[in-house]
């Protein structure tokens, strides 16, 4: 049925991200409204036809039916559109539950990773107020700190466009905000400019086991 069609498309549109762009949604919005507003005077016209005809068939949709449709014209559209709307859907007895129930909350990749810039932000500079403040780190601060200032690369890299991968021997291969973080940590670019009491790089460290004499 035509109106399934949009309904599902509604939810198919948005696992695909399209409604991140507000230009699209806009219109598609639009598209909605124009297709809910047939809805009373077609589903008027099914009963109709049933009552002619002697066929008892209870033709009215489902509460929770078009609700998809419902929340993205109230997303996008006036509220005097929206309103009007729903007082047609109500004296037609058609449901509103879209209309009157939200989506439940997701975050939309976009926000994920403005998130993920901001913990990379606040997180860097926090680790530059630590050094200033501690510039003589233990090694176990110094590794912590390494780990912190690794994944703050990670986040603010993730805002930037392009695309980065690298590889560590056989054992690792990363790509975008991981290969960044991968090349923080383990790299430790900080270590050219430290002195020489910084730990070692886990990648060129080695352990060794001490036999006891006998």
């Amino acid at each position: 049925m035509y109106f399934n069609f949009y309904e599902e498309f509604v939810g198919n549109s948005s696992l695909l991200g399209a409604h991140e762009n507000s230009l699209w949604a806009q219109g598609f919005a639009e598209d909605c409204l124009a297709v809910l507003q047939v809805m009373p005077d077609h589903f008027e016209l099914m009963r109709k036809g049933f009552e002619t005809l002697n066929i008892d068939i209870d033709s009215s949709p489902s509460p929770t039916a078009y609700a998809n449709m419902q929340r993205v014209c109230k997303r996008h559209l006036q509220k005097s559109l929206i309103s009007e709307i729903m007082m047609k859907f109500s004296k037609a007895n058609l449901p509103i539950h879209g209309f009157q129930v939200k989506e439940g909350f997701t975050l939309s990749p976009s926000v994920r990773t403005i998130l993920a810039f901001t913990f990379g932000v606040v997180f860097i500079v926090t680790v530059l107020c630590l050094a200033i403040w501690m510039p003589n780190p233990s090694g176990f601060q110094y590794l912590i700190f390494r780990l912190v200032a690794a994944l703050a690369a990670g986040g603010v890299v993730a805002v930037l466009p392009g695309f980065i991968e690298v590889k560590f021997g056989q054992w690792l291969r990363a790509g975008g905000t991981l290969a960044v973080f991968a090349i923080v940590y383990f790299m430790n670019p900080a270590s050219q400019f430290a002195n020489n009491t910084a730990p070692a790089s886990p990648t060129d460290q080695s352990i060794h086991e001490k036999r006891p004499e006998t």
